[in-house]
């Protein structure tokens, strides 16, 4: 389903700057469109997108490091110190997917509401929990990439 390897390299490597690059800037746009109402007509849709996009991305990034994994443990080279980092970059990256899952859900929920014309007080409690969502999104994909690149170049640091 997942390609191990592109041009050479393993996907989880390529894949994995997707969503390094598309979660941070989706969680801003929902935290702008969130606490700006005037945006929200006017860049939600975009917004609301690229969350989703992020969150796909993010899952297929959790896909491929399972199988990157894989590969490492069944070609023997990964044992010791380096195993440990990456177990826990791999618990890192399962909880990233499910903050960004609500952050895309909670981002087209806001934009339909919004749409739809719905309740002010509804509209507001989803925005605040958009931008839970967003500001937890961001923190896990620091934690999850710090981990990942501790892994890969101070794995006993």
């Amino acid at each position: 389903m997942i390609p191990e390897t592109v041009f050479g390299l393993p996907f989880h490597v390529l894949v994995n700057h997707g969503a390094v690059v598309l979660v941070p800037l989706a969680a801003l746009g929902v935290i702008a469109i969130a606490l700006v109402p005037g945006w929200r007509e006017r860049y939600g849709t975009l917004v609301a997108g690229l969350a989703v996009v992020a969150s796909i991305t993010t899952f297929v990034t959790v896909l491929s490091g399972a199988q990157f994994e894989k590969s490492l443990v069944d070609g023997g080279g990964l044992g010791g110190p380096v195993a440990e980092k990456v177990d826990e970059h791999e618990a890192f990256g399962n909880l990233l997917r499910w903050y960004v899952l609500a952050l895309a859900i909670f981002a087209v929920a806001l934009v339909l509401l919004v749409r739809r014309g719905g309740a002010a007080n509804v509209i507001m409690i989803v925005a605040v929990v958009a931008v839970v969502a967003a500001g937890a999104s961001i923190y896990q994909v620091v934690l999850t990439g710090h981990s990942g690149s501790t892994a890969v170049w101070n794995p006993t640091g």
